[in-house]
């Protein structure tokens, strides 16, 4: 029931939304959050798109533990492009929250140093974050 409703609600998100239209593949940022993998499957259904993993987690540390300064000093190293993947030409990439826009910035910019790529950016949560004294 939960993944139909999910499927659902994507469905009737991105109905109204189209600009991903020009997209060829969907790359999602990768989570141990299962709840990613069926809102990627749905989106990919929905919009017709497949499915690229062109990202692998190579840290295994709480980032979600972490301060906003140190998310932006530790995200380098937490996720690698995986090699060898062929990438289309315009792609969505997806992450389900945008917590300080670490991992969403710096995949794009993965992306756009090893490939010829546009990007278009989809998130389904924003969370709202407070100003740290530094």
């Amino acid at each position: 029931k939960r993944k139909k409703a999910i499927h659902y609600i994507i469905q009737t998100l991105l109905k109204q939304v189209s600009k991903y239209k020009e997209c060829n593949a969907i790359l999602p940022i990768p989570s141990s959050w299962d709840f990613v993998n069926i809102v990627t499957k749905a989106l990919s259904s929905t919009l017709q798109l497949p499915v690229t993993q062109a990202f692998e987690k190579s840290t295994k540390g709480k980032i979600k533990t972490m301060s906003r300064a140190q998310r932006f000093l530790m995200i380098s190293e937490s996720y690698k492009f995986k090699e060898n993947i062929k990438i289309p030409q315009t792609i969505l990439l997806f992450d389900d929250v945008w917590t300080t826009g670490a991992s969403m910035n710096y995949c794009a910019k993965l992306l756009k140093d090893n490939v010829n790529v546009k990007v278009h950016a989809l998130t389904l949560f924003r969370k709202p974050y407070q100003l740290e004294t530094l």
